[in-house]
């Protein structure tokens, strides 16, 4: 206990109570008996489990069994290397939920915006063949059929339709 103060070295709780308690013991043993030792007595137990762990034939056991292990740990890196690796490339597949989401809203506001543009489309050629019937007097069958009047239902269809979608999906 003395080291441990001196060195600043935590003991586990239980290592602490382990000493407080022979501690204990050994002076109540010193009452009963001044010729009586708790290390005395312990002292054959101890070496006898240091020889045991200390055994070169426990020593080569362990060590077999963690060669083991480590080469247990290399066949299987090596199996998941050479599965990863292929011509000497590197392949890595990353997985992440949020991307379909995220690509099923770049597909609406990509379809979104094209539609835009078609109806933006649309509207200029409208202007155009209405700037382009007044100012010509000149008679042909696109005069004479009602282009502005179809064009302007089409292009309101166009844009209720857009509207509509926009509204539905909450964004302005």
């Amino acid at each position: 206990m003395e080291i441990s103060f001196k060195y600043r070295v935590r003991m586990p709780a239980d290592l602490t109570i382990l000493a407080k308690t022979l501690l204990t013991m050994e002076g109540i043993l010193s009452h009963l008996d001044k010729d009586l030792s708790i290390i005395d007595m312990a002292h054959p137990f101890g070496e006898k489990l240091i020889r045991e762990r200390l055994k070169p034939s426990k020593i080569m056991k362990e060590t077999r069994n963690k060669l083991r292990e480590i080469q247990t740990f290399l066949t299987q890196l090596m199996k998941s290397g050479s599965s990863i690796t292929k011509d000497g490339k590197i392949h890595v597949e990353i997985s992440v939920p949020e991307v379909k989401n995220l690509s099923k809203k770049l597909d609406r506001v990509t379809n979104q915006l094209s539609f835009s543009i078609i109806l933006l489309a649309f509207s200029i050629m409208m202007v155009g063949l209405v700037v382009g019937a007044s100012i010509s007097n000149v008679k042909t069958f696109l005069w004479n059929f009602p282009v502005v009047e179809v064009g302007g239902v089409v292009a309101t269809l166009m844009f209720l339709w857009l509207l509509f979608s926009i509204l539905k999906h909450g964004k302005f």
